[in-house]
Formats: structure tokens, C-alpha cells, sequence
């Protein structure tokens, strides 16, 4: 098992592992995300999946997650991998050889309870997930790479919410640099309320929409 800190609030989609599945091709890993109870994992379990790996090559592994758990931010969580087989035919989740991971470590349990392993170590591990907040960014590209006094030049604005959760509001104030007027734009198309110089959008869902200047 591994422990890690939630720096978000975010819904976990998907981990990635480094294993081996050392003996039988046809054996599956269990692994499970579990909430903490004492700095060791507890019996809650928030997610599980199965694993199969039909060879034995030694590589990173992505574990989807089918029904996607809620993290809080601030709070630990395991990662949890476990099987049936015998330790001559097991899988083999790889570690770092050392204590590299401040916010978390190893355990392991071999059947009566968990226990730290001698040498601090972490295992291999990467958290993908999705924020359950709003998560709004906005970029601007140009249309073209260059152009000459008197012609007109267009940029286009994308707005971005990568969150899990629809944003109420959204404002964009557009300052035009020296040398430039402002022409027109097609914000209203992708259903600003307010158009030039401060943008106004309403109920931005999940995605992206842009407009041009």
C-alpha cells in the first residue's frame, strides 16, 4: 500500500503503477483506493478495479477507476494492491528504495496487520483526476503571426473550465494594446451576455468555447 495527500479536491479518474505481473499471465492485481485510519489503511474502501497484465514485462500501468471516487483536499488517502496468488506467482508493484515521497510511504500486510517496511520506502505511483470545482483559465491566440499598419488582425479567446463542476459566472475584460481599435468580435456566439471590453458569460459549463477580436 501507498499513502498520499489529496492537494485538491478532485475526483480520482485513474492511477498509474509500475508493475510486473511475475508468474501466471492470467492472474489480475486487485487494487483499491482506501481512506486512512491512523497513518495505515483503513477497511473503507472509496474505489476498486481489477488489473490484468498478460505478460510479464516490467512497465507503467494505467488503473482506471470505473466509478471515479471524490477526494478532499488535505485529506490521506492508500492506494491499495492486493492478490490471491502465492509469492511465487504475484505481481510486483516497483518502489523507489527510499523515502522520496514526503507526504506519504509504504506498508505492507501479509495477512494479520500493516506494517512499515524496514527501509522507509514509496512506491510508484501517479493520481489523475479531474478538480470537482470550477477551474477556469483563459488564453489568447493570435490569428495571424504578423501584420502591417491598417490591416485588421484577429485574435481568438478561448475559455476553458476544466473543473468537474459548472461555473455560475465568468468575466473577461479585454484591454486593447497601443496601435490597435477595437473592430467587432463574436462573443455573443459563444453566448457572452456582455461583449467588448468586459465579457460576461453565464453558467459556463464543463469544456471550452471561444470568440474572435
Amino acid at each position: 500500500a501507498q499513502s498520499f495527500l489529496a492537494t485538491a479536491t478532485y475526483r480520482l479518474l485513474n492511477l498509474t503503477l509500475r508493475l510486473r505481473n511475475a508468474g501466471d499471465t492470467g492472474d489480475p492485481v486487485n487494487v483499491a483506493i482506501r481512506t486512512d485510519a491512523g497513518n495505515a489503511p483503513s477497511d473503507t474502501i472509496l474505489a476498486a478495479t481489477q488489473l490484468g497484465i498478460g505478460n510479464n514485462v516490467l512497465a507503467n500501468y494505467v488503473v482506471g477507476l470505473p466509478s471515479p471516487p471524490s477526494l478532499t483536499v488535505g485529506q490521506r488517502y492508500w492506494i491499495v494492491a492486493s492478490g490471491s496468488s502465492s509469492v511465487l506467482n504475484a505481481y510486483e508493484w516497483h518502489h523507489s528504495g527510499a523515502n522520496v515521497y514526503a507526504d506519504g510511504k509504504a506498508m505492507t500486510n501479509f495477512g494479520s496487520s500493516w506494517e512499515d517496511p524496514l527501509t522507509p520506502t514509496d512506491m510508484y505511483f501517479v493520481t489523475y483526476g479531474r478538480e470537482i470545482d470550477a477551474n477556469l483559465t483563459a488564453t489568447i491566440r493570435a490569428g495571424r503571426p504578423d501584420a502591417n499598419p491598417g490591416d485588421a488582425a484577429t485574435v481568438r479567446v478561448y475559455l476553458n473550465n476544466t473543473g468537474d463542476t459548472a461555473a455560475s459566472a465568468a468575466w473577461l475584460n479585454d484591454t486593447q494594446l497601443p496601435g490597435f481599435t477595437f473592430l467587432s468580435d463574436t462573443s455573443a456566439t459563444a453566448g457572452a451576455i456582455t461583449g467588448w471590453p468586459s465579457f460576461t458569460f453565464a453558467d459556463v459549463g464543463n469544456g471550452a468555447r471561444s470568440f474572435d477580436l
